[in-house]
């Protein structure tokens, strides 16, 4: 059996990009983003979420992952993550749970 540079780059895409936007989300988020987290446990659980949800994404986009693309891929997937976390924190401000 022969595996090839393109499969094993299509198999870190899947997990890779997705890895990015989760974890730049825990970085955000309002409980997630505190300095009591320590960061490997933000990995790991970003890690988890990743490998379980991966067979329910569609295909990533094939691109060389030592490439420029790549890099202003893993940015905008980085700041998706950011904007996600922001949005959480907005939600959290606005919701009616604080007024108690």
């Amino acid at each position: 059996m022969q595996i090839t540079f393109a499969e094993i780059s299509q198999w870190l895409g899947q997990l890779w990009w997705p890895f990015f936007r989760i974890g730049a989300a825990f970085l955000a988020m309002p409980f997630f983003g505190d300095a009591l987290i320590p960061v490997w446990v933000r990995a790991l659980l970003a890690l988890s979420i990743v490998v379980i949800t991966a067979p329910l994404m569609p295909a990533m986009p094939a691109v060389d992952l030592f490439s420029m693309t790549s890099l202003f891929l893993a940015f905008e997937q980085a700041m998706w993550g950011v904007f996600f976390g922001l949005f959480c924190i907005c939600f959290s401000i606005s919701s009616p749970c604080w007024d108690r």
